[in-house]
């Protein structure tokens, strides 16, 4: 997309886990026409996390953010709430009313 000069032409978007992402993809993929990101974050609670058996931490989100926002790449991040394994510190039970 590069070599043939799209990137100038065409805007995309794309779904992404956070790890791996560096400055070096970021800047590519910029290069290539993307404008916006949408990363698999799930949450930026460690414990949380863990549970998901996610590869990436709250830094790696922090990291992606800022990344984007330097390469002028609009960012969005999915969180998941509710999940069937929350902890009572990060997503407390409803209570009965």
């Amino acid at each position: 997309m590069i070599r043939r000069g799209l990137g100038e032409r065409l805007r995309w978007y794309a779904y992404l886990a956070v790890l791996p992402f560096d400055e070096e993809i970021a800047g590519l993929m910029r290069r290539a026409g993307c404008v916006g990101i949408n990363f698999t974050g799930d949450s930026a609670s460690a414990d949380m996390l863990a549970r998901y058996r996610q590869p990436h931490r709250r830094e790696d989100l922090v990291s992606a953010v800022r990344i984007c926002h330097q390469q002028e790449i609009v960012v969005m991040i999915d969180l998941l709430l509710g999940a069937p394994v929350r902890h009572p510190r990060v997503w407390p039970k409803p209570s009965a009313s």
